[in-house]
């Protein structure tokens, strides 16, 4: 049969455990703990108006909608991200922000997003679960008459804001959490964001037909 060669694997998931363990030291999980605190104090629990669940048992029940928007309107949004320097996670996130914040009828709240957490080059091909979860504080007591191109905005600036705090695992984030709401519920947030703006091409299913 045909050799088949295969790369060299210079790194493995273990080598990123032992990594992430080895740079996050105590000064830098203090500093990143006591801005999540600070951001979360005065989080409250999300109240969805059709999410009351009658049973003290917790439900995992859901629906979903579909639907498709025109290549008009996507162009629209593109342009808009363009001249506003945002990107189009910054723009449906809003969105997603403004209807949440309508239908609940609520200022504050926390929407979840994952990210891939595959900041460091040496790591981008490595096979392991690298993703963890962010919090996303939504705050409309502060964003009176806000225009949807400044909440597009400072969507944009809270990233950079967090860009490195967020390499402390999820759970550790919680735990420097002290938020009543949080204890309560036994939840952070109730709604969660997530983007799939591309998909992965696999180079070895090319003009491979499946019956």
């Amino acid at each position: 049969g045909k050799e088949v060669k295969i790369n060299k694997i210079d790194y493995s998931f273990a080598d990123y455990i032992c990594y992430k363990n080895d740079n996050l030291d105590s000064e830098y999980i203090k500093k990143a703990q006591n801005f999540w605190q600070k951001n979360q104090a005065n989080t409250e629990y999300l109240k969805l108006p059709n999410a009351q669940n009658k049973s003290n048992m917790l439900s995992y029940n859901a629906s979903h909608i579909d639907f498709k928007i025109t290549k008009i309107m996507v162009e629209k949004i593109h342009n808009l991200c363009s001249e506003t320097s945002c990107t189009l996670f910054d723009f449906l996130i809003s969105a997603f922000a403004i209807a949440i914040h309508k239908h609940s009828a609520q200022n504050i709240f926390n929407i979840a997003t994952p990210f891939a957490n595959r900041d460091i080059h040496e790591f981008h091909n490595v096979i392991g679960y690298f993703a963890d979860t962010i919090l996303i504080k939504e705050d409309f007591s502060e964003k009176n008459n806000i225009s949807f191109i400044d909440l597009m905005q400072w969507h944009r600036e809270f990233k950079i804001e967090v860009n490195d705090k967020y390499n402390i695992p999820f759970a550790q984030i919680l735990s420097s959490i002290n938020n009543d709401s949080f204890i309560k519920e036994n939840s952070a947030f109730q709604v969660m964001f997530v983007l799939q703006n591309s998909l992965p091409e696999f180079s070895c299913f090319k003009n491979t037909e499946i019956n």
